[in-house]
């Protein structure tokens, strides 16, 4: 069980660290969403203990462990909550990428852990710190009496592979000409692998590919923390489950994210209106929401080496608010895909 009092006091120390992720989502005069700081900082949300099972994770679970999955104006962008189970406790991150990305995220989590370890000792112990929350008359905001009333219409499944594995088949997709790297070649086999059946006849890739505008527009500082996203779409012509298709893949997704991390185009994206800076481009391609598949890669991010103080995570799922789509997230020995799909 986690300590909750450090945590809180971690929490407010990451807050102060990145004020923008201490904000709500609001309407401006214009009515455009803008982002206002909140009159009180959000704190760790206890909510009631739950039978659970990590091994028979399904997408309707979610709503457990995570406040956020439908966001709307005056909701806190960022919401950390704690759920007791039996022999343990889950966490819940949730954030709105309307405070950052993958890499905003993983540097408040950094700094989060760094403070948690230099937070001072708590006069309780966990358990009875979760005992006093739960039977004291806490405000709302410190405890969820009862859970969210929110059906997930996707299923969620979570597929592993080992380093084995995963050396040999960036070896079985390579060329003379081109090797792919780890995510190239692992986003390329479950795209076939799994777009045709579990996926429900994907026709194309979403990549979602971080760039880094520092120095590219002089409204953007060289400080600047965080990347942005731009979205590079792959049309798949033989979404089979064969190598030769899967390779043609895989060189097909190194070409899109090398054409969208180039300065020039990345330089052509960027567009200034109403004093804001907006990062749009055009595509050939129009997503289609009903048929194609998000890609979003976490491999470099070492989430699953998180400790909040008692030694790392049990299990780690990240999930999309995409219909169809897999996040790549690192585990000690390789790589887990999890997986969005329609029900």
């Amino acid at each position: 069980m986690p300590d909750i009092e450090r945590f809180n006091f971690a929490l407010g120390r990451a807050f102060e660290r990145f004020p923008q992720f201490a904000t709500a989502l609001a309407r401006s005069h214009r009515g455009s969403s803008e982002l206002v700081p909140l009159q009180r900082p959000q704190r760790l949300i206890v909510r009631s203990p739950v039978d659970w099972d990590p091994d028979s994770v399904t997408a309707n679970h979610l709503p457990l462990f995570v406040t956020g999955l439908d966001l709307g104006p005056g909701d806190p962008i960022f919401t950390a909550t704690l759920t007791p189970v039996t022999g343990g406790a889950v966490i819940g991150l949730s954030m709105s990428h309307a405070v950052g990305d993958g890499y905003s995220f993983y540097l408040f989590m950094s700094y989060l852990l760094e403070q948690l370890a230099a937070a001072p000792q708590s006069r309780l112990s966990a358990e009875q710190q979760l005992d006093h929350i739960i039977r004291s008359n806490a405000p709302a905001s410190q405890v969820a009496s009862r859970q969210q009333d929110f059906r997930v219409k996707r299923a969620f499944s979570v597929k592993a592979f080992g380093r084995e594995f995963l050396d040999s088949l960036r070896a079985e997709l390579a060329t003379d000409q081109f090797v792919p790297t780890l995510n190239e070649a692992l986003t390329a086999f479950l795209f076939h692998r799994y777009g045709p059946t579990l996926l429900r006849g994907a026709t194309a890739l979403r990549l979602r590919v971080p760039v880094n505008v520092r120095d590219v527009h002089p409204n953007i500082a060289r400080t600047f923390i965080g990347n942005a996203f731009l979205e590079s779409i792959v049309p798949v012509a033989d979404v089979i489950n064969s190598p030769s298709a899967a390779r043609d893949t895989a060189r097909r997704i190194h070409e899109a994210v090398a054409s969208v991390r180039n300065p020039d185009y990345l330089s052509s994206a960027i567009h200034i209106r109403n004093d804001r800076i907006e990062l749009s481009a055009p595509d050939s391609y129009i997503f289609n929401n009903q048929a194609d598949i998000v890609s979003t890669n976490y491999a470099r991010m070492p989430v699953h080496t998180i400790d909040l103080g008692k030694g790392p995570p049990v299990r780690i799922f990240c999930a999309l608010t995409a219909p169809t789509g897999f996040v790549l997230v690192p585990t000690f020995d390789g790589l887990e895909a999890h997986m969005c799909h329609r029900a």
